[in-house]
């Protein structure tokens, strides 16, 4: 506040050529095409009125300046215009980030107090609380486990040495006694 302000009529999307002609638009409504009051108009090489400097800055000057950009200097061939604005509270946010910060802290903190009591919760549940239907169930299941792994262990050393004798099945003959050398005795 209290300093002058240049504000250029310029973009990547509107080249301003020689020769064109620039009529500012203040946030109040009014065209100006000439320095008046304390709105002064620049030019810049060859282009008419290029910037626009507004002096003894107050909160009044505060708002959207467009720049209208003619070819040469008549209002009827117009090239396009420019939105320029005056903020004079500064940047809002400094980066993108800036203005979500407190909330996605905020987020963050809400799901954790979400989620770890979920989980604890599902834990205990899974582990620490079950009937005593359920831990007999499990370890007959378990039991039930172990000695069919037993079984199968001790089945398999004897089917190796079996052999069919006098056509009963399963029966063991020592004459052919062979399972040390891998081979399959079986009929």
């Amino acid at each position: 506040l209290g300093v002058d302000t240049t504000i250029p009529c310029n973009h990547s999307s509107l080249p301003i050529m020689p020769n064109n002609y620039v009529v500012w638009e203040l946030p109040d409504g009014r065209r100006i095409s000439s320095s008046e009051g304390k709105f002064e108009l620049l030019n810049q090489d060859t282009v008419i009125n290029m910037k626009l400097t507004v002096k003894n800055v107050q909160e009044a000057d505060a708002g959207v300046y467009v720049c209208h950009v003619f070819r040469d200097f008549s209002p009827l061939y117009p090239r396009g215009q420019i939105l320029r604005g005056l903020n004079l509270g500064g940047h809002a946010y400094a980066e993108p980030f800036d203005k979500y910060e407190s909330n996605l802290m905020v987020a963050g903190i809400a799901a954790l107090c979400l989620f770890v009591p979920l989980v604890t919760v599902c834990l205990l549940y899974k582990y620490r609380y079950q009937t005593k239907e359920q831990r007999d169930a499990k370890h007959a299941k378990r039991q039930d486990a172990f000695q069919h792994q037993r079984h199968l262990e001790n089945y398999g050393k004897g089917a190796e040495l079996q052999t069919a004798s006098n056509g009963k099945e399963g029966e063991f003959n020592a004459a052919y006694d062979n399972a040390s050398e891998g081979v399959d005795t079986r009929l």
